[in-house]
């Protein structure tokens, strides 16, 4: 399986071009279905190998009022190497092309899961001044699967494509958002952040 999964990132990531669905001021941006199907199942193989740990808030504050989900982080190691690799490739090309950061570093990834009632709260992934500069979600299940769990702006809406499953949205870390409550289903999302 590894190789498999190799080989289909690196083919991947070598070919990247990302449609644009973009507003002018530059804050969001969200291209349809970069990840294959395949691909996002592998990634959710996590979710039998990685143990999960209750959602946190900045310096591991929980606050259940605020946010409540289950995460799994899945650092760089030989296992989850091609999808850090992926992801850093796709976030450092959006990142420079679109809003001229250079030298962009993936923090590790997030694999979030949304079960009925979870939700997140309007919050900023960072304040302007940083230190993380670019936020990116990476859908991991078909919003045929879920209702509600909607990644949400304050002045922008995602168009309906931004949620099925391997479409990838970038915006600036500073900028307000959400995860509003699920109603019904589970929603899976890979979660990254470039300082």
């Amino acid at each position: 399986m590894d190789r498999y999964y190799n080989r289909r990132f690196y083919s991947i990531s070598n070919t990247l071009s990302f449609p644009l669905s973009f507003n002018d001021v530059k804050v969001i941006y969200s291209s349809h279905k970069i990840l294959p199907n395949d691909l996002c199942d592998v990634t959710l193989e996590a979710l039998d190998i990685v143990i999960p740990m209750e959602a946190y808030i900045g310096n591991a504050l929980s606050d259940r009022a605020f946010r409540k989900s289950k995460v799994r982080w899945l650092r760089d190691n030989e296992y989850w190497h091609d999808l850090t690799m992926f992801i850093q490739i796709a976030g450092s090309t959006i990142g420079l092309q679109y809003w001229d950061y250079e030298d962009l570093v993936l923090e590790p990834l997030q694999l979030a899961t949304y079960e009925e009632g979870d939700f997140y709260d309007w919050h900023l992934d960072s304040p302007p001044e940083g230190p993380r500069r670019l936020s990116l979600t990476l859908q991991l299940s078909d919003k045929s699967e879920y209702e509600g769990g909607d990644l949400e702006f304050k002045e922008y809406t995602l168009n309906a494509e931004a949620y099925e499953k391997g479409s990838i949205t970038m915006f600036d870390s500073s900028h307000k958002h959400r995860i509003s409550p699920i109603v019904r289903g589970v929603r899976h999302s890979l979660v990254g952040w470039f300082r």
